[in-house]
């Protein structure tokens, strides 16, 4: 059976790729339960970010994949990736006694990506509530409507 796996992605965080990673790194490899643990007690600004795109990972499996909330209670962080964004360049100009040229400022964004997964242990429930879902009720053509439309024209 194919592992099921649960992807959010949080783009244009505006703080450095380089402080957001040593937040991921805290979390990768453990359960979503224990990584928001970790996460609010961490006094880093990365943080944050990193718990809303957790959250909104549970919620798109929630939401899309129609899990029952015992399963998503058992999920553990897949891969957790950081990668680095759109970089704004600012100047600052220096004294005249200085070298001529302004330096340049880089403020660096970060996207952080998100892929949950379901434990071993827990694909049997999954496969049940996957072969459980209705089935959406079938929508008439469009061919028949503009027929029906044109003999009434007639």
């Amino acid at each position: 059976m194919s592992e099921i796996q649960i992807k959010a992605i949080a783009k244009n965080i505006r703080i450095s790729p380089r402080k957001v990673a040593v937040v991921a790194d805290l979390v990768r490899r453990r359960s979503v339960s224990d990584a928001l643990t970790i996460l609010e007690h961490t006094e880093r600004k990365a943080a944050g970010p990193i718990i809303k795109v957790i959250n909104s990972a549970v919620a798109n499996g929630r939401n899309n994949l129609r899990l029952s909330n015992e399963i998503l209670e058992s999920l553990d962080i897949h891969t957790i990736m950081v990668t680095e964004g759109t970089t704004l360049k600012r100047y600052k100009f220096v004294g005249a006694g200085r070298r001529a040229k302004p330096r340049p400022m880089l403020k660096r964004s970060s996207h952080v990506t998100v892929i949950l997964s379901v434990p071993q242990d827990n694909y049997k429930k999954v496969a049940v509530k996957a072969s459980a879902k209705p089935v959406a009720a079938e929508k008439t053509p469009a061919t028949k409507k503009s027929t029906v439309a044109k003999e009434a024209k007639k």
